[in-house]
This record gives structure tokens, sequence and C-alpha cells, in this order.
């Protein structure tokens, strides 16, 4: 019995790390679209950028999801202008830690509504607060 409290405190301490490793770091979303120097040539857009992921964006599970009521996430262009192997997301592989939402041309200066799309065959939605 005490073998099983301690493996199960240890699991409970360690998931959120485990979690967390796999989690793909805002700068890294960000030079996986803008290239790994974006930050030093373009430092307000850089900013921007960090602030957008960091504040606004959320992924939110909705299990009771009605697609039809969303705007489908494939709809809309992949951004690959700068790094052109960028394609939208698997839907086999989605996770929300490793999703990067800067994949696509979405409007992420928008100053009036808030922007809600389904990440397609998930029970996803991508939520862009606006500014």
């Amino acid at each position: 019995m005490r073998k099983l409290i301690i493996t199960t405190c240890f699991l409970a301490l360690s998931l959120p790390a485990l979690l967390a490793q796999n989690a793909i770091s805002i700068s890294d979303k960000i030079a996986e679209v803008y290239g790994n120097n974006y930050g030093d040539t373009n430092p307000e857009a850089f900013r921007f950028l960090k602030n957008l992921l960091e504040s606004r964006v959320e992924i939110a599970y909705t299990p009771d999801l009605k697609p039809s009521k969303y705007t489908a996430l494939s709809s809309i262009p992949v951004m690959n202008k700068y790094n052109t192997t960028i394609t939208g997301h698997n839907p086999n592989t989605f996770t929300p830690q490793t999703f990067n939402p800067l994949h696509y041309q979405i409007e992420f200066a928008n100053t009036i509504n808030d922007q809600i799309y389904w990440i397609d065959n998930t029970s996803y939605l991508l939520i862009i607060r606006h500014q």
C-alpha cells in the first residue's frame, strides 16, 4: 500500500513536468513560422506575436462541440511564406501543447471581435481574443 501511495504521489508531481516537455516554447513557435532571427530583425512584430500567444490565444476543449457553428480552421490558408514546409494540423497527432496557430493566415490584429475556429476533426476550438 505504501508503494502505491508513493508511486501515485510521484506521478502526480511529475505529470505537469512531463506534459511541459512536449510543449513547444513561444519563441520556437514564432521561429518555426518566421525564421530563427525574427526577434532580432523585427522586434516589435516579435513582441506582438509573443503577447498574442501568451495572452490572447486559447485552445478550448469542448466535448459537446457543434462544428457547423464555427469556421473550420482548414478553410483558412496556411502561412508558409517564410517556411514552405508548413502545412495545416494533422488531426491524428493534434495536441493543444504543440499546436501552433501561427501556421494560419488569421487576422491576429483584430481589434473588434474575438475569432473562433473549429480545429477540424477534434473537440477543440481555437479562440483568438481581440486586442
